[in-house]
Order: C-alpha cells, then sequence, then structure tokens
C-alpha cells in the first residue's frame, strides 16, 4: 500500500535496536565516572518516495534515549535526510 496519497512508491519503515556494551567499555566508563547501562536502545521512523525513475528521497527520525549506553547522557534526536540516484 502506498503511504502517500497519489505516490505509489512511497514508504514507511519502523526500526528498533538494541545494542550491548562490553564489559571493558564499562570499566571504562565508571573510571571515568560515568554510570554506563548494559547496553543502548533506540527507534527511528522513515517516510521514503521514489521522485523520479532513478531518484529516491528518505527522511528519517531516530531517537536514542541514554545515548552511548550512558545512565546520565541526554536523550538524543537526530534527523537525516537520503538523496539516492541509480544510473
Amino acid at each position: 500500500d502506498q503511504i502517500i496519497s497519489g505516490r505509489p512508491n512511497s514508504q514507511f519503515s519502523l526500526g528498533v535496536r538494541r545494542a550491548y556494551v562490553s564489559d571493558l567499555f564499562k570499566d571504562t566508563a565508571r573510571l571515568a565516572g560515568d554510570d554506563p547501562l548494559d547496553a543502548e536502545s533506540g527507534v527511528e521512523v522513515a517516510l521514503a518516495d521514489q521522485l523520479g525513475s532513478a531518484v529516491t528521497l528518505q527522511g528519517s527520525l531516530h531517537y536514542a534515549p541514554n545515548p552511548g549506553g550512558i545512565r546520565a547522557a541526554e536523550d538524543a534526536v537526530v534527523s537525516s535526510l537520503r538523496l539516492s540516484v541509480a544510473f
């Protein structure tokens, strides 16, 4: 099904990730005075559309609470825009 009305090649995606940190990372973070978590998690939503026969545009928004697996780190929100050209 198309996501954007009148745009049959539009696509929506949702991604969830979890990355575990090593014991060495946690030990190093503690030496630096940080309080590390066992893992870092995040979610991403993206919307893409094919603009022509060779051009695709994709925008995405990423949310990462406690980035880097550090408990005191402020949550991060990152947006991106990708232009793909096939030739």
